[in-house]
This record gives structure tokens, sequence and C-alpha cells, in this order.
């Protein structure tokens, strides 16, 4: 153990010598990010059960701005609540302030991510994505029907239950919009984006998120599930800029490359706009032909254009 890592377990350990919001005692620091740190800590008032406290660390000292994300952190945490009536969403069990900084109390999953999943097993063959994108789509269909965008989808934020194999869809990006607004308050020039390098489509790093920015995400990690390779490292067509991946994936159907290219689309008016579609086409792909591996990339037979779109929410996703 290095100087500093004993240095920050130290700091960590006076830091929360009490427990958070009177309840919660944090046992070890299990992630950190530009929005804040994640603990894994226990409840004392349910004979040390576990659970993940995500504490979201603000900055501004002005007392207006303060408020406005109070109520701001509230709203998103009802969202939260809400999602996680869903057997596959994490519950919220509490959300709190704290000194300035906010607290969410989520349940804790005990599994492994897709990233871990998938360095340990490899690549997933046909059957298994096919496996994979019904039951991540069906879960997030149920997160869109309630009218709310993941907006970091990505192989960290799928985890899979240890007790039944079913996938959690963990780490919302909607309660971090509060600290994302505050930034943008104190620094206008310098906006925070939610999302991540690879999974995350252009207009959502432009600020313009759509409900199928989640269906790009969707498809990406898709395309790091077949090939083991992280989408920002894969090479694109220069002349269509289509992202080149079935030559590194195993044997895959005509029918399933066109459903995952769809998906991400760069240009989101050539995307799928729901998720629905995206079931209906992989439910009828069961009969498909394979195609060899290093085969010619396959151009997708609907239009391309790859101009920005400010195209928003318009209409209900089904």
């Amino acid at each position: 153990m290095t100087v500093s890592k004993i240095i920050e377990e130290d700091v960590m350990t006076a830091y929360y010598e009490h427990p958070v919001g009177g309840r919660y005692q944090v046992i070890s620091k299990i992630g950190q990010g530009g929005f804040g740190e994640t603990y894994l800590a226990e409840d004392t008032y349910l004979h040390g059960k576990k659970c993940v406290i995500k504490k979201f660390i603000y900055t501004s000292n002005d007392t207006q701005d303060l408020a406005k994300a109070k109520e701001l952190f509230k709203r998103e945490a009802k969202v939260l609540a809400r999602l996680g009536k869903h057997s596959q969403i994490p519950q919220l069990l509490a959300s709190f302030e704290e000194d300035n900084d906010f607290y969410l109390v989520q349940e804790w999953i005990d599994g492994e991510t897709l990233s871990s999943e998938l360095k340990r097993k490899g690549k997933l063959n046909e059957e298994e994505i096919k496996q994979f994108l019904q039951e991540i789509l069906e879960l997030l269909q149920y997160v869109h029907n309630n009218r709310v965008i993941h907006r970091d989808i990505k192989p960290d934020n799928i985890m899979r239950r240890r007790q039944d194999d079913k996938l959690v869809l963990i780490d919302f990006g909607c309660v971090k919009q509060f600290i994302t607004a505050n930034r943008q308050l104190n620094q206008p020039h310098n906006p925070t984006r939610i999302g991540t390098e690879g999974y995350a489509p252009n207009e959502q790093l432009s600020g313009n998120t759509q409900f199928s920015s989640d269906i790009y995400s969707v498809g990406m990690t898709s395309v790091f599930a077949l090939t083991a390779i992280q989408p920002k490292d894969l090479q694109r067509n220069y002349n269509t800029n289509e992202l080149l991946w079935q030559d590194k994936a195993l044997d895959v159907s005509y029918n399933l490359v066109r459903i995952v290219n769809k998906m991400i689309e760069e240009n989101s008016h050539y995307r799928y706009l729901t998720i629905q579609d995206i079931l209906t086409d992989l439910s009828s792909s069961t009969t498909s032909q394979t195609i060899p591996v290093n085969s010619p990339t396959l151009i997708p037979d609907y239009p391309r254009s790859y101009h920005k779109t400010n195209l928003e929410y318009s209409s209900k996703p089904s």
C-alpha cells in the first residue's frame, strides 16, 4: 500500500468517523469522478445492511444558487425513487443534504459490472448479444416510458446481479444535472457534459440529449461486448463515417449488423427513435444468415447524413 493511499484512507476514516446522515457508516470509497464520490456503507438502523452512498459536491457559495440546487436535487431524487420501483434498478433508500453537500443512498447490488464480466469471459456471440439487448432494452423502455433519459449507459453502469443473473442499470445521470447546471452558471465557457467518450453521441456531448442518445449508448455497449474493443479505439469508414467493428466480432448475422449499425448512427435522424422498433427488428432476425469474420463492411439501406441536429424530445418514446 502506498503512502498516499494510507493518508487517503486515514483522512476518510477521520472524516466519516460518525455515520453520514446520522445513520450510514462508510466502509470504503468505491468510486470518484467529476461529480463527486461513491462509498460502500452500512445502515446502522438495519443491522449493518450494505448500501451505496453517492456524495455530490456542490461548489457555489451563492445562497440563491444553492436554493435552486436544493430544489433540483429534490426533484431528481423523486425521479430516482420512482424508477427504483423496478426490480432491475437500484432502490433509492434516502436523499439528504449535509454541510452543503448532497447525498443519495441506494440499494447495494451484489454482482459484477458488464465490463468485469466481459474481461473474465471474453466476447459475446450473436445469441448472447441478442439476449443482452432484449433484456437491457426492455429495462430501458421502462425508463423512457417514465420520461427519463439515463445519459451514461456503458459497460461500467450495467451490472449482472449474482442472485438471479438479471441485468441492473445503475448510475443514472439525472441527478448529476444539478451539478452541471451549477457549473455552467459559474463556468459558462467550460461546460460540463454528462456522458462517456465512445458511448455518448455527438448531440449529447453538444448538450442536446435525446431519448435516442441512450439507444446509441446501448449500441456502442453492444459493439464493445461483441469485439472486446472500446468504441473510441475502432476505426471508421473514411467515406461513410460508419464504425468498422464486425470484422472484430465472432460470426454475426447480416440483420444483427444492420440493427447495431442503426443504433449507433451518428446522425440521430437516422437512428432508431424508439426501443420498440429495435425489439421488433430483433424478434424478426432469428432466422438470419451469418456473415463470416473479416467480411466487407455492410452499408445500410437507410439514408446517410452527418449534419448536426437540434431535434429534441419530439414525441413520447414507446
